[in-house]
């Protein structure tokens, strides 16, 4: 297991990809995305909720020129070019617990996929790049379940590259705001204002590349990528929480963005999980970063 920063000694080609990417993100936008999606949204709980939400993230997918479909009894929805069939994906689920707003779980990781959406709609409009917002995450990662084998398996769709987007929107600057997760053999940095990408062995050579283009391209973001080698995501459970699991138990190499929900988030799970306490500089950098990487994949 190992713990990587950024270093600025690595220098990403396609570096000069950041301005244009960052003049095509708004943090207004994504607070105004964030903002819509934030309201109590369970599968079960909130019915009525979970469809409406999931039904306009249709209708904004649909709106950029690509071919949506609900997929499954989950409801999730996968957005790609019309004829092309994607190999790299950006995920993040749209569900939330009952009862909770859920501003940084998920809807952070939902309008960061939606802005890297429209971004690639006005820098590359063909480029191969699929999207899907999963529904059930909170009942045990059902719906990522469900899209791997009933989607990318049973049609032997290929997975060159799978960024899985959880809690991407709150950071503290505040000595002491960043906890490790009990267990783990390693120590986090004790300020939680930086990025975590978590990868296996199946997607430790991504982890690098990601971490290379963050410091070309976004030497002020703090990115940290935790490597996990040998199988061992198997015997520490904390790192198999988010809807990368169902890729790595499909040996694909899927990388977990994150900002490490309660482990920094005050607010986790809580009806204080609310718009107004994310970091909206910190979540647009993350979202830049994300787009600046799949325009490199074409």
């Amino acid at each position: 297991m190992q713990l990587q920063r950024a270093s600025r000694g690595l220098v990403f080609p396609k570096a000069g990809a950041a301005r244009q990417v960052l003049d095509a993100i708004s943090e207004i936008e994504l607070r105004e995305t964030v903002e819509k999606i934030a309201i109590p949204r369970h599968f079960t709980a909130e019915t009525a909720a979970n469809q409406r939400i999931g039904q306009w993230l249709f209708t904004e997918l649909e709106s950029l020129g690509l071919s949506v479909a609900v997929q499954g009894q989950s409801r999730n929805i996968v957005a790609h070019r019309p004829n092309i069939v994607p190999e790299v994906w950006i995920g993040a689920h749209y569900d939330s617990i009952p009862g909770c707003p859920g501003a940084d779980d998920n809807a952070s990781a939902v309008a960061a996929a939606l802005a890297c959406a429209r971004a690639l709609a006005q820098l590359a409009p063909m480029h191969n790049i699929g999207f899907v917002a999963f529904n059930r995450e909170e009942d045990g990662l059902v719906g990522s379940r469900e899209f791997v084998h009933g989607w990318l398996l049973r049609k032997g769709i290929p997975a060159r590259e799978v960024h899985i987007l959880e809690m991407i929107g709150y950071a503290s600057s505040l000595p002491g705001s960043q906890q490790t997760p009990g267990g783990l053999p390693l120590r986090l940095p004790k300020t939680g204002d930086f990025l975590g990408l978590l990868g296996n062995r199946h997607s430790s050579g991504l982890v690098d590349m990601m971490l290379a283009q963050a410091a070309g391209t976004l030497p002020g973001l703090p990115v940290y990528g935790l490597k996990v080698g040998f199988g061992l995501e198997r015997h520490f459970g904390v790192l198999m929480r988010s809807d990368h699991a169902p890729f790595w138990e499909a040996n694909m190499p899927a990388v977990m963005w994150t900002d490490t929900s309660e482990f920094r988030n005050p607010n986790y799970h809580k009806l204080t999980d609310t718009p107004d306490t994310l970091d909206y500089p910190f979540l647009r950098a993350v979202t830049t970063l994300l787009t600046v990487r799949v325009l490199a994949t074409g």
